[in-house]
């Protein structure tokens, strides 16, 4: 984050006026104020998670303000990496019961602006004012939580300027370059009258792009799979319209990726596991050389780590 800053200002004037706004800038007319000091009542949220669209609330007193003549100006600076998508800005009196001027936008430092309000009333010398509203704002990516300054100045033309600030973190959702892998896959015969057999693809983690992963067996293409049936996790299940008892291979292609974007690390051509009976309970026949995948009632749940994601065992028949 840096101190560059995209500006809000908001202006009012001592009778009914025209509030305009450029550049993202409210200037306000009506009063030298001699304001020293301030307090940032609320900000509500303090924190936003990179990449994501949070609109905050405000509300931010000055004391001892004076009414008279002159122009006076509220500032409320934001970091320049953030996007700020809308704004509504008012300031009140010291009653807090009508405002002062008003100033909001759909994007500020390109939205020309013009409101109509009433005369700049503070109610007496040595008054209250309070900068209250709302931002809406869209976060930028971020290595680790950040911390970074709103800024919230009210400046007059004779006596200064009083600065306040509240500190927003953009928190970092911990994104991961590490690369998503592929594991194993298997094919085997189901036991659901519905569907005849099942092909099963497992990654480290969950991954974008299945549907483009091809099937070949005995090295004829049979196409790319689709959208898969089941998606849990890293895990992928189809639903295949016959066993095949050949050679089954997918390729898998650079198009699969996780939810980073980080491409897959093993593509290619990869052989599956072909297991043309499958067992749930109870004896089975099978011949000597061949598969057999057992089957648990409900998939074992895996970590990244664990490098297992499937819902049964596949065991050779000696």
């Amino acid at each position: 984050m840096t101190s560059n800053t995209k500006q809000l200002r908001a202006v009012f004037l001592a009778a009914l006026m025209v509030l305009s706004v450029f550049a993202g800038t409210v200037a306000f007319a009506g009063s030298a104020a001699a304001v020293d000091s301030g307090t940032v009542d609320n900000f509500d949220p303090d924190n936003l998670d990179e990449g994501t669209q949070q609109t905050h609330t405000f509300n931010v007193s000055y004391a001892n303000y004076d009414g008279g003549d002159g122009t006076d100006t509220v500032d409320i600076n934001l970091p320049s990496s953030v996007t700020v998508d809308s704004y509504d800005v008012a300031v009140y009196n010291e009653s807090n019961s009508s405002n002062i001027a008003t100033a909001s936008g759909s994007s500020p430092g390109t939205t020309d602006l013009s409101v109509d309000f009433g005369q700049a009333t503070t109610g007496s010398n040595n008054a209250t004012i309070w900068v209250n509203g709302t931002v809406t704002i869209t976060a930028p990516s971020v290595d680790e939580d950040t911390d970074a300054n709103v800024w919230f100045n009210v400046s007059d033309a004779t006596d200064g300027m009083v600065n306040k600030s509240q500190t927003v973190t953009i928190n970092d959702l911990g994104a991961t370059s590490e690369n998503p892998r592929y594991l194993e896959s298997v094919h085997w015969d189901n036991f659901s009258s519905d569907n005849n057999a099942q092909l099963e693809i497992a990654f480290s983690e969950p991954v974008t792009g299945v549907n483009n992963i091809q099937l070949y067996v005995d090295e004829k293409p049979m196409g790319a799979l689709g959208s898969a049936d089941v998606s849990d996790n890293g895990r992928y299940v189809w639903n295949l319209s016959e066993v095949y008892t050949g050679d089954v291979e997918v390729k898998i292609p650079a198009s699969v990726e996780d939810l980073q974007s980080n491409d897959v690390s093993n593509t290619g051509n990869k052989t599956v596991d072909v297991a043309p009976v499958t067992v749930k309970s109870g004896d089975v026949n099978a011949y000597k050389g061949s598969s057999v995948a057992v089957a648990r009632t409900r998939p074992t749940p895996t970590s990244k780590s664990s490098g297992r994601r499937r819902g049964l065992h596949l065991l050779p028949v000696r």
